[in-house]
């Protein structure tokens, strides 16, 4: 391979893996913000909605996270503080991948790490999912975190190996 084909597969890698700490950064903003975002989601799909009508059970259960948060956050605040945690976790792991952007190639562990992650990201939503009685089909959209980061971590892995030959 020559220097082009080098540069386009660091290129290629970094362009993945900048996408996957994008994904993280915006990800933790949603634990820090989940009090408006219920509150905007409830009254977009809630009861009275055209949602109610076609889909009756993702509305109310939609209404039902609505009133558990802010029931919760409003007698008892600190519990917020579970979620604050949350989103450090997800800014600990972007600033992991940072690294990871800035030199593929001796980092290449953590992507295969970050994989085995996102496949534990969607057992954690189906088998605790299941535990505490969430709808088969949130535990999906919480599941498909897992599978779009194991997407975009797996195209740079796979144009990582092809770098790592040269």
């Amino acid at each position: 391979m020559n220097n082009t084909n080098f540069r386009k597969l660091k290129f290629r890698t970094r362009f993945w893996l900048i996408i996957f700490v994008l994904g993280l950064a915006f990800g933790s903003q949603m634990f820090f913000f989940v009090t408006p975002q219920i509150t905007w989601l409830n009254q977009m799909l809630g009861p009275g909605t055209a949602t109610e009508q076609r889909f009756s059970e993702m509305s109310a259960w939609i209404h039902h996270l609505y009133q558990g948060i802010t029931d919760t956050y409003t007698q008892y605040p600190f519990m917020a503080y579970c979620m604050d945690w949350l989103a450090f976790a997800q800014l600990a792991f972007m600033v992991l991948f940072v690294g990871a952007v800035v030199n593929p190639q001796q980092n290449i562990w953590l992507i295969k790490g970050g994989m085995i992650i996102c496949w534990l990201h969607i057992l954690t939503a189906l088998g605790c999912g299941t535990l505490r009685d969430i709808p088969f089909f949130w535990q999906l959209l919480d599941g498909s975190f897992g599978i779009l980061g194991f997407i975009v971590l797996y195209a740079a892995y796979k144009n990582l190996k092809r770098l790592v030959k040269f």
